[in-house]
Order: C-alpha cells, then structure tokens, then sequence
C-alpha cells in the first residue's frame, strides 16, 4: 500500500459519506428563504471544509466509515485505473489486491478490518470478487458460496458481511446478502444490495430493483419480514447505511431527476444537497446514539461538521415490534 499525507483534523461522531458532481468549487450561501439541506443546516450552524483527494485523482469516493479507523473509499488514477483507499488521521493508504486491474475498498470496521472487491486481467466487466484485508495487511477471500460474484459493502462489529452476490448479470441473478464465519443468509428480492444493518443484524437496510415497474426502491428487513418504502414523491429511492439509533442515509432521484441525499431519522426525512452541486449521494454513517457530531467525506472530497445534538436512542427494531416507527413511511408496517 502507498501512502499520500495532507493536512486534516480528525472529529469524532457519525459520518455521511457523499459522492457529489460540483457545478464549480466556489461555495456561496443561499438567498434568505430558500436554504435547504446542507445550506438549511449551515444557515443555523457552522462548517467547516476540507478538500481530500486520492494521490493524482481525478475521482474520488468515499463508501465507508468507522468511529476510530477511519474512511475507505474509491479513487481514480490520471490512467484510468481504479484503486482502493484508507484514510487515517492526517494520510491516505492505496489498497490494490495483488494481481487486480480494479480495486475498491467499501467498509470498515472499528478495528480496522476493510472489506472490498476486485477483478481480475481479463475478467468481463460483470465480474468482480470480494476481499477482506485483516489488520495485518493480508488478504483473504470474500465470496458468497455457489455464486460466480460478490459484492461487499459493509463490515458489521461483529464481522459479518453485507452486500451482494450475482452471476451472470446484476438485476435477476443479484440478490442482498450477509456473509459471517460459518454461515450466510441472502435477501429473497431479485436485484437487491444489502448495506447496512444494526449491529445485531435484527434490521437490515439496502435497495431493490423493480423489474415489471422498472422501478429503485429501498428496503428494510426486520424480523423476517420485507418492507419497502421511497423518499415522498422520488423516483428512485436507495438506503445506503443505519447506525444504532436507527438512523438511515442514502439518496434519491426526485421529479426533475436530480440525484440528492437524504438523512431519515425518527420517520423523518431531510434532503441533503451539497451547495451548487450537481448530484448528492449519501453512503455511510459512523457509529452514534446520544451526543454527536456529524462529518461529510464529499466525492472531489468535501467535509463538513455539524456541532454535538441529541439524536434518540431508540432503535428502529423496537419501533417495529411496538408498531411505532417510521410514521413518514407509510409502507413500513408491524409484522404479524
């Protein structure tokens, strides 16, 4: 792995990661009265910006993150090629699984286990493979059993892994799936992607794919039972991550088909558009219940921070055994 340094500061709490396409790098504030999403939130509080870049990037994408281990991501090189990354403290790590002509670091854990994929010389472009890279710098096989293609996209604290398998193709033969030390479990929902779940793995968030309406809606899996649910009036709707407080983050395509995060937190949701960009996309949050504070890592990366507020501790398992969750999503329904 090679090493690039820059300037940084290190803040603790949740994290959304976001991949963006700016209109420009001047950042402006908004006319009084029609602030929304990030400029709403910078209208009441504070930011603060830093540029991060993978070394001689022309693109760069943040996927996952973790509380004391940092960010891992995406980069593309000036030739094209596409590499992993890892960054920590006040440096950024390459990560290219030996051999591979595309690599892609997508979660990490607290310890600092990563989680990615891969694909080989000569490989068609469905193809690609899962990898964990272990602490010690070693990497191991990441592949879902009986299946040509794995996709890992998150790494639970207790090890097991999310993301998805396929074969042939990425809709019908691609489902969401969990992948642990002895054991998987896959979501029966054709072109599906599991992305994040609750430690305990009682609530799993993704997207899926309708084929007949060709339509993108997300996903949560809780006590067995499939329910999906869109952002109002979107498009397409895809859920990225959940933390411990039942917070999820991803994005949506709304009527005039612009791509904006979201945050839904206590079945409300809130847009996030980075100012003057042209796509917001929410992919990750850091580990939270109570007091936290709230970085981006934005894709030609952009930062911000959000001072310490209160979130609720209540998981979104307990809403759904009470009947009580998610009151914006009305396709969210109890379980008998």
């Amino acid at each position: 792995m090679s090493k690039t340094r820059f300037a940084s500061r290190a803040f603790p709490g949740v994290t959304i990661s976001i991949l963006l396409i700016l209109w420009g790098v001047r950042v402006h504030a908004q006319p009084a009265g029609e602030a929304s999403g990030i400029a709403a939130f910078a209208a009441r509080e504070p930011y603060e910006y830093t540029i991060i870049d993978g070394p001689g990037a022309t693109a760069t994408t943040a996927f996952g993150v973790s509380a004391t281990a940092g960010i891992v991501g995406v980069y593309t090189d000036a030739n094209g090629r596409q590499h992993g990354f890892r960054r920590r403290d006040d440096s950024i790590d390459t990560i290219d699984y030996p051999g591979a002509v595309l690599t892609a670091a997508r979660g990490i854990s607290a310890k600092g286990v990563i989680v990615g994929s891969y694909r080989k010389a000569g490989e068609p472009a469905v193809n690609v493979h899962g990898y964990i890279l272990s602490t010690d710098g070693v990497f191991h096989a990441a592949d879902y059993p009986g299946h040509t293609n794995t996709i890992p996209q998150r790494i639970l604290p207790s090890g097991t892994i999310l993301g998805c398998y396929h074969d042939s193709d990425t809709m019908m033969s691609m489902h969401g799936m969990a992948l642990w030390d002895g054991g998987n479990a896959d979501v029966d929902m054709p072109a599906s992607m599991s992305n994040g779940a609750l430690p305990d793995r009682s609530v799993t968030v993704g997207f899926y794919t309708d084929m007949m309406a060709n339509r993108t809606s997300s996903f949560v899996v809780a006590g067995g039972a499939f329910h999906s649910f869109d952002y109002p009036e979107a498009t397409m709707t895809q859920a990225w991550d959940i933390n411990a407080a039942g917070t999820i983050v991803g994005f949506f395509q709304d009527a005039t088909k612009r791509i904006r995060g979201f945050v839904l937190t206590d079945g409300r949701f809130r847009a996030i558009d980075f100012p003057e960009a042209l796509e917001t996309r929410a992919f990750a949050l850091r580990p939270a219940l109570r007091s936290i504070k709230e970085r981006c890592a934005l894709t030609h990366i952009r930062e911000y921070i959000k001072q310490p507020h209160d979130l609720p501790r209540r998981q979104l398992s307990r809403c759904i055994a009470e009947n009580a969750c998610l009151p914006g999503i009305p396709q969210i329904h109890h379980a008998a």
